[in-house]
């Protein structure tokens, strides 16, 4: 069987990219799901939501240890990784999950009950880690991440955050290691 990709990092697009099209129809026929990017929220709250993204980045690194998905550490090789996790995976996913499953759920069952059943699903799609603690954490920051857009209606912010996650997740600390002391 032919390999497309030798690295992990380039399935990322090649999976999520053709959700793209999709994407853009519902923001173009479906304004009332509320996809909004608002980056001035973004912005204003970028800041603690890089500072959310380390520790959360950090925890996580602790449950699943994965390997990283950089080949060297350079500034070419991180800028990548942050392209790749920001503007497909969590733009890709808070979509999914928080602009229109959590929408849809809140509007059907009212706010919490649609916010935690997102977290359960979001946590669900994490099982492929074979964690039970892993899930547990992933259901945790979906209720973040869904209170977060809640409170902002800023898809860009909670993209951010998840992408950076990811980069400090599978780039920063798999190469540099953590300056945070074992528990």
């Amino acid at each position: 069987m032919p390999v497309f990709f030798e690295l992990t990092l380039y399935w990322f697009p090649f999976v999520y990219a053709p959700l793209f099209p999709a994407i853009f129809l519902l923001v173009v026929r479906r304004p009332d799901l509320h996809l909004d990017v608002d980056l001035r929220s973004a912005v204003l709250l970028m800041p603690a939501g890089l500072l959310l993204a380390a520790v959360l980045g950090e925890i996580e690194y602790r449950i699943v240890e994965p390997a990283a998905l950089v080949t060297e550490p350079s500034v070419v090789q991180f800028l990548l990784l942050a392209a790749v996790m920001v503007l497909f995976v969590g733009f890709v996913e808070e979509v999914l999950f928080r602009g229109i499953l959590q929408s849809a759920l809140v509007e059907a069952l009212g706010y919490w009950p649609g916010v935690l059943l997102t977290s359960f699903l979001f946590a669900m799609m994490h099982s492929v880690y074979g964690s039970v603690l892993e899930m547990a954490f992933a259901a945790l920051v979906g209720l973040v991440f869904g209170v977060i857009y809640t409170r902002t209606r800023s898809i860009a912010l909670v993209a951010v955050i998840h992408g950076v996650l990811n980069v400090f997740l599978f780039g920063f600390i798999p190469v540099y290691g953590s300056n945070v002391p074992a528990l």
